[in-house]
């Protein structure tokens, strides 16, 4: 598990005027899976062959899970027990 010493950076540079803040995500849509569930989902190659590593986070669409590992994160990550993702804020006047 990561923590803030540990996070990656954010995917582009702010804007001018904002800034990027870690944020937790605390809906009900990403979730940190108990362990030994699933395999990362995440396709690669032209054949669409399924990652398999074990699973970081679980992304819940509806009713179905989809793990994804740690790499697979679309840019999120753990903190503290937590799915963490950059969240865009205006700076401060």
């Amino acid at each position: 598990m990561r923590d803030a010493a540990t996070r990656p950076e954010p995917g582009r540079a702010a804007p001018a005027g904002f800034h990027f803040e870690a944020a937790a995500e605390d809906n009900l849509e990403w979730r940190v899976p108990p362990i030994g569930a699933g395999r990362c989902r995440y396709t690669v190659g032209p054949g669409h062959r399924v990652c398999g590593k074990p699973p970081m986070a679980t992304l819940m669409r509806g009713r179905f899970p989809y793990d994804y590992c740690g790499e697979h994160l679309y840019g999120r990550w753990l903190e503290d027990g937590r799915v963490m993702h950059w969240r865009l804020v205006p700076d401060a006047d």
